[in-house]
């Protein structure tokens, strides 16, 4: 079995090209000629028990077998019909792929409503391998796929090169399940690789690490422009605070009971602002690459606040929330769109900020930031992380799903939610204070007390037509992460818009051409019945795939 599996060199899998018209020009199942390739990564490596012939010398840990790993990587194909490239296959000539592939299966949404999980949504993909013979028996006990690359690609048809496929799934391995015949595969994307730890720990040694008490707490990060934060303590005998893992962009105020502290002098580097005392009623501060810091000079009389620009890095500071997803995303070498991003500044460009200080996942993190814009991000299904937000359908033509490629009854699902009024929150007090907690007028104003003990400013955005017709629209309510009144004002405009009156959910069955209908992307539905008689653009929310079947969740 080991020959005919092929053993070879563990690589990156060639990605194709987007859909082309081949590949969406089919009306039906029935009658495309494509097909499905399944490209699996797995491992028979083995520990294996050496024994020392130095005995005397090869002393280790006690319960620590000396050993080495034998075996090596494998690569496993499939289609579901059998599939062999031509000699003259240029990106990979003369390779069979045996037609096992007896099912694939995957579900991709994005969010409907703005409290939903920001990320996209991924059931386990699936690939199913006819196994009546017995022949892959072996391989939940024998191959590792955990971690391992997995590949779903779609040839436009049985004469196209290799070359030509197009990815419909990249990402990783989870296990073997065996169902009767059939040996299933389980695969996440890439966006799984993201569920790491995001921020480091203390190590509570003194100085920058901290005190003992602060070992193993969460350093704090900051990204944007942030308010009215809490810095963290790290030596309480020379009232030294840190406010970020790395160099912060810039240190605005630095406040006492709400009162502003006096700024002194940028020390440069942490030595010098342990070395030298401020005057009292002043602070100074230390922004450098492995942290930032300021030192008061004299005790507080109540909670320490500050405002800050957060993380830079080469001297380019993250302002908006799409700035701030890419940094932190990009930190921990995730792969992304960047056109998507560059097209994310353009209808999301305002000043934003967000602080982490818990125990939080890279992925949890990206998912805060977008929430506080009401984006979407997460694998677009080829490996790459893509980012966007949901908005009503564009205008222009889509990709036409009409009698001649829907392969079945166009369903209407339950309808989106009408909202006749739209409340966002902006600039927020990252620590609100109550009255008791801030010093006394004149020393600040009335006005900025208030606004102290507030969690943010708020602005509303109304349609008071649509709630005297409909009686049952509600009001939505969100906290952003935007810091200029100007954005979350957009925002709520963009969302009041969505959630109109009259906006449709619908289930569309359709071929092949399903795949070539990514979400977020708007396609034009021509359907006799369901309001869709004449056509109605809507945007694609949902994938479900079972091969050369694919079922779109839509809104329009």
């Amino acid at each position: 079995m080991r020959r005919a599996l092929g053993r070879e060199t563990l690589g990156t899998m060639a990605r194709g090209a987007l859909p082309g018209p081949a590949l969406l020009a089919a009306d039906s199942a029935t009658v495309f000629d494509g097909v499905l390739l399944a490209e699996v990564m797995a491992s028979d490596r083995v520990p294996s028990v050496v024994p020392s012939p130095w005995p005397a010398l090869g002393k280790q840990p006690l319960g620590v077998k000396r050993g080495r790993v034998v075996g090596g990587d494998i690569r496993l194909r499939w289609s579901d019909v059998d599939w062999t490239s031509q000699p003259d296959d240029a990106a990979l000539p003369n390779t069979h792929f045996p037609g096992r592939l007896g099912e694939w299966s995957l579900e991709r949404a994005i969010p409907l409503t703005p409290g939903a999980e920001r990320r996209v949504a991924l059931s386990v993909a699936a690939l199913g391998v006819m196994n009546a013979d017995g022949r892959g028996d072996a391989f939940a006990d024998t191959l590792a796929v955990d971690g391992y690359p997995v590949r779903v690609s779609l040839l436009p048809s049985r004469a196209a090169t290799y070359g030509q496929a197009r990815t419909l799934f990249d990402g990783v391995g989870v296990g073997w399940r065996t169902q009767g015949e059939t040996l299933r595969l389980l695969a996440r994307d890439a966006a799984y690789r993201l569920s790491v730890p995001m921020l480091g720990l203390y190590g509570g040694v003194g100085g920058p690490e901290g005190t003992a008490a602060l070992a193993g707490q969460p350093i704090m990060e900051i990204y944007g422009t942030v308010r009215t934060v809490t810095p963290q303590l790290v030596d309480p005998a020379r009232l030294i605070y840190r406010i970020h893992a790395r160099q912060a962009d810039a240190l605005l105020a630095v406040y006492d009971a709400g009162a502003p502290v006096t700024a002194g002098v940028d020390r440069g580097g942490y030595g010098a602002l342990e070395g030298t005392a401020p005057a009292a009623g002043f602070y100074d501060w230390a922004l450098t690459s492995t942290g930032s810091f300021f030192r008061l000079g004299s005790a507080p009389s109540g909670e320490v606040l500050f405002d800050a620009r957060g993380d830079v890095q080469g001297g380019v500071f993250a302002s908006s929330l799409p700035a701030i997803m890419r940094r932190i995303l990009t930190r921990f070498d995730a792969t992304i769109s960047a056109a998507a991003w560059d097209s994310a500044e353009v209808w999301a460009p305002g000043a934003a900020g967000i602080v982490l200080a818990d125990l939080v996942s890279v992925g949890e993190a990206v998912s805060r930031v977008a929430a506080g814009g009401a984006l979407y991000w997460g694998d677009d299904g080829t490996g790459v992380i893509t980012l966007g937000r949901l908005a009503i359908p564009s205008p222009a033509p889509g990709l036409l799903f009409d009698v001649r490629n829907i392969t079945g009854e166009v369903e209407e699902l339950d309808p989106a939610p009408v909202y006749w009024r739209v409340r966002a929150g902006w600039r927020r007090n990252w620590t609100t204070l109550t009255a008791t907690d801030l010093v006394a007028p004149p020393t600040i104003t009335e006005a900025r007390r208030l606004e102290l003990t507030q969690p943010q400013r708020v602005v509303a955005v109304a349609d008071a037509p649509r709630r005297q017709q409909y009686r049952q629209a509600e009001e939505l309510i969100l906290d952003t992460l935007y810091d200029d009144e100007a954005s979350a004002v957009g925002l709520a405009e963009n969302l009041l818009d969505l959630y109109a009156p009259g906006r449709r959910v619908y289930r569309v069955p359709t071929g092949v051409g399903g795949y070539g209908a990514p979400l977020g992307q708007t396609v034009r539905l021509d359907w006799p019945r369901l309001g869709l008689n004449g056509g109605r653009n809507a945007r694609v929310l949902g994938q479900v795939a079972r091969g050369s079947r694919v079922d779109l969740l839509v809104v329009g």
